[in-house]
């Protein structure tokens, strides 16, 4: 877009206000009003007096008011989905399908994974061995080149037991935002 240096310049309750021009109508859509500066016609970018970009400037063209928008932003394609802190815009529709989601880019659409909380389980079996006590109980360790030797041997029991820990989330510390698709 060439932004000209002219500005539409307005004041209103005291406060100084200016609305882009640009160099041609295509830059600024179907909705525009033409302004002559200097022998120039310079254009400027007409939406819904809704619209986040809207000034205090209105014009009625057939039985519509419309408004001077601020700045002409590129117009975005039907299906663009844009993120925002509140209720969607005119025109636009929520996309749930991204509701309680982490965004991942890839090279095409689709797919799905993750969970948002895990444990872990372990498992301590009934019966342990160990090489070292008291009792009298020998038992030969074959030791290869070296002959071997001889090792006291006793066992501990107890009643096995499984171990779960409690579960716990996977998320990151996050921002709630709002999807919407433009329609």
């Amino acid at each position: 877009m060439s932004l000209h240096s002219k500005k539409l310049r307005y004041r209103k309750d005291g406060v100084d206000y200016a609305v882009n021009l640009y160099t041609t109508a295509a830059e600024v859509g179907s909705n525009y009003a033409r302004v002559r500066a200097g022998g120039t016609d310079l254009y400027a970018k007409l939406g819904i007096t809704s619209d986040p970009m809207a000034s205090h400037l209105r014009i009625r063209k057939g039985d519509v008011d419309y408004a001077y928008l601020f700045e002409a932003l590129d117009d975005l394609p039907t299906g663009f989905i844009g993120m925002f802190t509140g209720s969607c815009p005119d025109g636009w529709t929520r996309e749930t399908e991204f509701d309680d989601k982490l965004i991942r880019g890839a090279s095409s659409y689709g797919g799905s994974g993750g969970v948002t909380a895990h444990t872990h389980t372990y498992s301590i079996p009934s019966t342990v061995s160990s090489q070292y006590g008291t009792l009298t109980n020998y038992r030969w360790v074959d030791g290869g080149s070296d002959g071997g030797h001889w090792i006291k041997e006793h066992t501990h029991s107890y009643p096995g037991v499984n171990i779960t820990t409690s579960s716990g989330t996977n998320q990151p510390p996050y921002t709630k935002i709002v999807f919407c698709r433009k329609t």
